[in-house]
């Protein structure tokens, strides 16, 4: 069974952990009302679902959040907002992140929106990503400060000497046992499995002959 309801949608959300594959789901609650996705949509998607990922919705889990597919596409999907006279628009990314030299990557950005989406819908969903997480959006430019500041951190002389904790969930969360999807998906979004498993795969992909 799933754990109640929280009001915080990322240590309520579920975490799911495969060799080539981590993703993170949000519960479904009033706030983002399946990612804010408009009820016409989401029958829609229903109509095209197998019977498991139906029973994932049914269960009080909503769409995908974000995910990674090894090594370096991953995918954003989030409500934001367009507008002070609208409620959210759900907008859905996916990059790729593009190596250029040691300590410098090159993030390749793009909007997918369903071919079948009314045209309003389209145009609310693009306006969304472009001011959230467009090349200038103030999401997109509050997270690159983050991780420039991180990588910053880590070339430090204190940082060199340090290992990086990758356990967190290991001692206190286990599988969910009645999970309809593939992979292990553990209760909680907040959490380093899906990391765990990306780095296991990495380091097998350089140490493969």
């Amino acid at each position: 069974m799933l754990p109640a309801q929280s009001g915080d949608f990322l240590l309520d959300g579920i975490q799911i952990a495969m060799e080539h594959f981590g993703m993170g789901l949000a519960r479904q609650d009033p706030l983002f009302n399946s990612l804010a996705y408009p009820p016409k949509m989401m029958e829609a998607m229903r109509a095209r679902f197998n019977s498991e990922q139906v029973a994932m919705l049914d269960s009080g889990v909503s769409l995908p959040t974000h995910a990674n597919l090894f090594p370096n596409l991953s995918f954003l999907n989030a409500p934001g907002a367009y507008t002070a006279m609208a409620p959210p628009a759900p907008y859905m990314t996916f990059r790729v992140w593009r190596p250029l030299a040691a300590g410098k990557t090159e993030i390749w950005s793009w909007c997918m929106v369903e071919k079948d989406a009314p045209d309003e819908f389209k145009q609310a969903s693009y306006k969304a990503y472009l001011i959230s997480f467009g090349t200038s959006g103030t999401l997109e430019q509050d997270d690159a400060e983050n991780w420039v500041t991180i990588s910053n951190a880590a070339k430090g002389t204190f940082a060199s000497k340090m290992q990086l904790n990758y356990g967190m969930g290991q001692e206190i969360l286990k599988p969910i046992e009645d999970w309809h999807g593939p992979g292990n998906a553990y209760p909680l979004d907040f959490t380093e499995f899906a990391q765990r498993a990306f780095w296991k795969k990495w380091i097998a992909t350089l140490e493969a002959e």
